[in-house]
């Protein structure tokens, strides 16, 4: 008999780990003890060799349904053992070294609960277990403890310190343990006025959310990760409400169901959506809608000119309660004004939200880290494209290699932007944080980096910006850099993108070229030039452009990503046949000062992203965008409703011949506008446009002689596109997608720590310091 240490890495804090050794060395009878600390869990036991290596097999081959191994090691020790086995104290001497637990959703035994009559926790909002529950929003420090989280103030009841204490209990050493006699406390702020527990009873201030819903109105509600706007989906008045006081005029909203099987009476769910929607991460899913949605719920106001919709299940039991109570699905969507990051802080969503609402719903236990709800949705053959990357996800990102040993921050991206951390062999991705031009984005971005870095003890060893030099977050880290005096590169906004979808996929090592198809609304290259439809070689550890579109001159800075209309005027003014669809969106002042500036704009595009708006305003949406890629979005819609009524076969390409390195725009919008006069359906020429676009990248495949491709940037957000990809190529091709990480900018800040290890075994590259070295090119 030996004394061993076994050493557990992973996702092993805030799953139940703990518990789940004490109960399998229990069972096979040894003595010992385990404990927490900052670089997983860590056990000592007595036993001999073999029964050591089972006791090692069957903890990680049977973990808790959370938890995720990554690697353990064992060794024999010299250590005395207590006569029992025992859960000791947390521990916190070594560097944290861990992967971050994200927030997971109700599990199945704690819904089953809060809706039993005879359990003491019937129709408590608070309900968690070591299954379930906030972990990653409310951990203020590691190892995760209750005392190093928001729960740390509200003392356990004697019933539940019983629980917490018995190691039968699936609430042993659950560190959100409450129950209603030792509640997180509710409060609902009405008229002015605070009501909360224990003056008030937690049902009537449900019953009040529920009332004020069947009345009309519009109540902010605390979720797990922030506060949401809701109110009854199926009172078009409301709706049309909250949109005013929201800012919002016609980007869709969120739908919240009571349950799967009223989900199900909303969109079309396959089996791989509902499973989505029942996972510990419970993303709102993207999926169309089913008729009787369209005729029960004004579709018009929810989602204005789409046939599909997002909708989510009860992912916190207060939801759960509420929605079973009201018995209807409600709007959920971000607690915030149109622009501004979600509000999660209680005093400000009194200051900022209660102005919007009739009501606000919260409770007494702080959120750290603010969240959004994840976006997901799915294509044909179930691969999953992210819309949005947060709760139930973040920070930490999981692939099946582990990451580098410097310790690198990645500031990421202006739009949709994230951060990333390389840290002790992890990679952490920060939520979704927003536009950082905004201030209040801007704010939520720097505390959730300071927090994460205090959490991790992280201190880097180099920065890495977007090649923009006026964003943000570039100037944060060129001040970073300078402040700890370490090298800050630049990287090329299109190359992060096309290193984030071969790292993710493990490409970078591949012997076999890539073609890298990067399409998205715009990112500065070192040409300076607005790109966004580009085309990449990768081989070897190097990245090479070899074409995108032909450039056509920029307009108006960022007003050109929000007006079609100049998208279309740039792309067709010289075409005589575009004059009669493009006039009539301009004042005669302005077409004059709009032709004169394109005569003499220097600043060139390739944006594909500007591509699909002028395609969009040449079928007849909207000469402006109330919200960013309202146009590309609406233009996907119309193409599947003709898919959809049609089918998916079109002989040819509406794009001539054409071949790298760059494509003619011009051909195509003129045999669009000739098609169109010619009385061709405006759906059928969105649909044909996509499929003209997916043709495309199979040529270049074939002209480039490459087999393998791989496809990012927020065009390939669009479903279509990529289904059209697999139809037409999906036999002769590998193709390659963003599946853990959107394809948007939220995956720029990893895809530069992924550029960064492609590049730092080039002696040049690593003994250059400048924000001035960019890869090379060959333009």
């Amino acid at each position: 008999m030996n004394t061993w240490h076994l050493h557990i890495r992973g996702r092993v804090q805030g799953v139940g780990f703990r518990p789940h050794v004490w109960r399998q060395a229990r069972a096979m009878g040894l003595r010992g003890e385990v404990c927490n600390t900052t670089d997983g869990v860590h056990v000592w036991f007595e036993a001999d060799k073999t029964t050591a290596h089972l006791f090692a097999e069957r903890l990680t081959a049977e973990a808790p349904p959370l938890a995720l191994v990554l690697g353990w090691a064992l060794e024999p020790v010299q250590r005395p053992l207590p006569s029992d086995f025992r859960i000791v104290e947390s521990r916190s001497e070594a560097a944290p070294d861990l992967v971050l637990t994200p927030d997971a959703a109700l599990c199945t035994s704690c819904r089953a609960e809060l809706h039993r009559p005879d359990n003491r926790r019937h129709g408590y909002a608070f309900i968690t277990c070591t299954h379930c529950g906030p972990r990653y929003s409310i951990i203020e420090a590691l190892p995760y403890d209750r005392p190093r989280t928001t729960m740390a103030p509200l003392a356990m009841c004697a019933a539940c310190a019983a629980e917490y204490a018995d190691p039968a209990d699936r609430r042993y050493f659950s560190q959100t343990n409450s129950c209603p006699d030792c509640p997180v406390p509710l409060f609902l702020w009405e008229n002015g006025r605070r009501r909360s527990q224990p003056e008030t009873e937690a049902a009537a201030l449900i019953d009040r959310v529920c009332a004020l819903w069947q009345s009309g109105g519009i109540v902010a509600v605390k979720g797990i990760g922030g506060y949401l706007l809701t109110c009854d989906a199926g009172r078009a008045e409301a709706v049309r409400l909250l949109r005013l006081r929201k800012q919002r005029p016609d980007k869709p909203l969120a739908l919240m169901a009571p349950d799967l099987a009223q989900a199900r009476r909303l969109v079309q769910l396959d089996s791989e959506a509902e499973r989505w929607l029942q996972r510990p991460e419970a993303p709102i899913v993207v999926a169309p809608a089913t008729e009787e949605a369209c005729r029960s719920l004004p579709l018009h106001l929810i989602a204005p000119a789409l046939d599909e919709l997002g909708v989510m299940i009860p992912y916190a039991p207060l939801f759960e309660w509420l929605l079973a109570r009201f018995g209807k699905p409600v709007i959920a969507t971000s607690g915030n004004l149109s622009g501004a990051p979600v509000v999660y802080d209680d005093d400000r969503a009194i200051e900022v939200l209660a102005p919007l609402c009739e009501a606000v719903l919260g409770y007494e236990r702080r959120i750290v880290t603010p969240q959004d709800d994840s976006v997901l949705r799915l294509s044909a053959n179930g691969r999953p494209i992210w819309l949005r990357r947060s709760r139930g996800l973040a920070p930490t990102l999981l692939l099946d290699r582990p990451a580098g040993e410097k310790h690198i921050l990645a500031m990421g991206a202006r739009m949709k932007s994230t951060f990333a951390l390389q840290v002790r062999r992890h990679w952490y991705v920060s939520q979704y944080l927003g536009d950082t031009d905004s201030f209040e984005a801007w704010r939520s971005y720097r505390h959730t980096l300071d927090h994460l870095q205090r959490l991790l003890h992280f201190e880097p060893e180099v920065v890495l910006v977007d090649a923009h030099p006026e964003f943000a977050n570039t100037r944060m880290g060129r001040e970073l850099a300078h402040k700890h005096g370490i090298p800050l590169y630049a990287v090329p906004h299109h190359e992060a993108h096309f290193a984030a979808v071969l790292a993710e996929h493990g490409l970078e090592g591949d012997d076999e070229p890539v073609l890298g198809v990067i399409w998205d609304g715009m990112g500065l290259d070192t040409d300076n030039c607005i790109r966004g439809s580009e085309f990449y070689r990768y081989q070897e550890g190097r990245i090479e452009w070899v074409g995108s579109l032909a450039p056509w001159p920029h307009l108006a800075g960022d007003k050109m990503a929000r007006e079609a209309r100049l998208a279309a005027f740039s792309l067709a003014a010289d075409l005589p046949e575009a004059e009669p669809l493009l006039r009539p969106a301009f004042s005669e002042i302005e077409w004059r000062n709009y032709r004169q500036l394109r005569t003499r704009s220097r600043l060139r595009t390739t944006s594909m992203g500007r591509l699909f708006d002028a395609v969009g305003f040449l079928l007849g949406l909207p000469a402006k965008a109330t919200f960013e890629g309202q146009v590309p979005m609406w233009l996907e819609a119309m193409a599947w409703r003709h898919v959809r009524r049609a089918g998916w076969h079109f002989g040819e390409s509406l794009w001539p011949e054409a071949r790298l390195p760059q494509w003619p725009v011009a051909p195509l919008l003129q045999r669009l506008i000739e098609l169109r006069q010619r009385g061709v359906d405006a759906e059928h020429l969105a649909a044909w446009f996509h499929y003209s676009l997916a043709h495309r990248i199979g040529e270049a495949a074939r002209q480039q002689g490459l087999r393998k491709v791989a496809c990012s940037g927020g065009v390939f957000q669009n479903r279509l596109l990529v289904e059209w990809l697999e139809r037409l190529w999906g036999g002769t091709l590998e193709l390659f997608f963003p599946e853990r990480l959107p394809p948007n900018d939220e995956q720029i800040a990893f895809g530069q720590i992924a550029w960064y290890g492609m590049h730092a075994r080039d002696h040049h590259f690593s003994k250059t310091k400048s924000m001035d070295y960019v890869s090379g090119h060959s333009r």
